[in-house]
């Protein structure tokens, strides 16, 4: 009866949705990762590693989160006043992103040093940054419009396109790594512009700079960008030092290994594109009937995690070298702790977006950093020690400790009652 109602609602039908456009979504990288782990060396695949590890630090230091910010105030403000805070956040981007551009570019050198990429790659990905910020910024005002289909005629395409363009340079142009790099490249060119013109075309973009509009955007987007770099602290820090210590090759093992964790990563993302919208509308009107329902909620997803953990665990060990083949079956020794810390880090989003919607940020971010800089000495540690596996556990450690903490932080704020059923006649 229960499950019945549940199907029912219209959370559910988002979520299927959801579910469906993101396996369609990222389907595409899972599905040409077993191509390209037979035609491009390890080496090659560490420094691809690498280039993702570098972009997704570079997101939050060239963006300062303010396109979460601008998602945040559609629910917030009225129809007339959010094109203005919506055109305010676009100028604003522009600015901090040319400040970063300047920044990174003088440093570009140091950059590769530290990332073992050529500077030529260093400068290209920051550009990408930009393109994937006006593209994400259209899909996600879709998601939160409560539009799925118009989100999938954009999100799928994009990847599909972007994905099947690095095949091209792959395979007809003969390069290795190098060649998914300019296939994003080409892929977010061609939708981050659509992007623009449908904004402009929907009278999001307007001639107004708001200075209070500013102030808000970063005193909600800084403690966001801090926690996202603190999240880049403790999980993807290691790939950087795994290069450092043991070698690009070890890189790339880790990084294809790493995908199975993906996997739950991408069905949680697609369940949080549901989930939030709906938690958002349930705490604005937060009583004991709407606690319940977020009680039972919850404890469905804990349950979804549990299962999908246990079945990735199968997949990921007895079928990688099928997959990506027999070079990579050392990668059987850290499929499990690579995938619960992706499941331990699904359950934190959960609890963490209870403590997004009360704008204190700055909680998540004091978290996620200081776990973040825990981990440099735990995973320095671990890697030297253990190699690969140490890598793999000190995520493990570090993911675990964060979810402890937001889920204390975010029961303080709302008073779950996680026992309601004890108390049920």
């Amino acid at each position: 009866m229960f499950l019945d109602n549940i199907t029912k609602t219209k959370l559910f039908k988002q979520t299927f949705t959801y579910t469906i456009i993101n396996i369609l979504e990222k389907s595409m990288p899972f599905l040409i990762m077993p191509i390209l782990t037979r035609v491009i060396s390890k080496d090659g695949m560490g420094y691809y590693t690498l280039y993702q590890t570098l972009f997704n630090i570079l997101i939050p230091i060239l963006t300062l989160s303010i396109d979460s910010a601008i998602l945040v105030n559609f629910y917030k403000q009225s129809k007339e006043s959010f094109p203005k805070y919506f055109s305010t956040g676009i100028y604003f981007s522009l600015a901090i992103y040319l400040i970063g551009l300047i920044t990174g570019i003088t440093f570009s050198e140091s950059l590769s040093k530290l990332f073992g990429l050529p500077t030529i790659w260093i400068q290209l990905t920051m550009v990408i940054v930009l393109l994937q910020f006006f593209s994400e910024l259209r899909k996600n005002l879709w998601r939160v419009s409560r539009q799925p289909l118009q989100y999938g005629y954009y999100s799928v395409p994009l990847t599909f396109s972007k994905n099947i363009i690095g095949l091209i340079f792959v395979f007809y142009f003969g390069y290795g790594w190098e060649g998914i790099i300019l296939g994003h490249f080409i892929g977010q060119i061609i939708f981050s512009i659509y992007g623009i013109i449908s904004f402009i075309k929907e009278g999001y973009i307007q001639k107004c700079v708001e200075i209070d509009s500013i102030k808000d955007m970063i005193k909600f987007g800084v403690p966001i960008s801090i926690h996202r770099i603190g999240a880049w602290l403790s999980n993807a820090l290691n790939r950087v030092l795994l290069n450092s210590i043991i070698g690009v090759a070890a890189t790339g093992s880790y990084g294809v290994g790493a995908t199975f964790g993906v996997i739950i990563t991408v069905i949680g993302d697609a369940i949080s594109k549901a989930y939030v919208p709906f938690l958002y509308e349930k705490l604005k009107i937060f009583n004991e009937k709407t606690s319940v329902q977020l009680v039972k909620l919850i404890y469905g997803y804990y349950g979804f995690y549990l299962i999908l953990t246990f079945i990735m665990f199968i997949v990921g060990y007895y079928g990688v070298g099928l997959i990506f083949g027999e070079k990579y079956l050392d990668t059987r020794a850290f499929v499990f702790p690579v995938i619960l810390s992706a499941t331990i880090n699904g359950l934190y989003k959960i609890h963490v977006d209870f403590i997004s919607f009360t704008k204190k940020t700055y909680l998540i971010a004091a978290t996620t950093i200081s776990s973040g800089l825990l981990n440099i000495f735990i995973a320095n540690r671990l890697i030297s020690s253990h190699g690969i596996i140490g890598a793999a556990y000190s995520a493990v450690i570090i993911q675990f400790l964060t979810y402890i903490v937001i889920l204390y932080i975010s029961n303080k704020k709302f008073k779950l009652p996680w026992l309601y059923f004890i108390s049920i006649k």
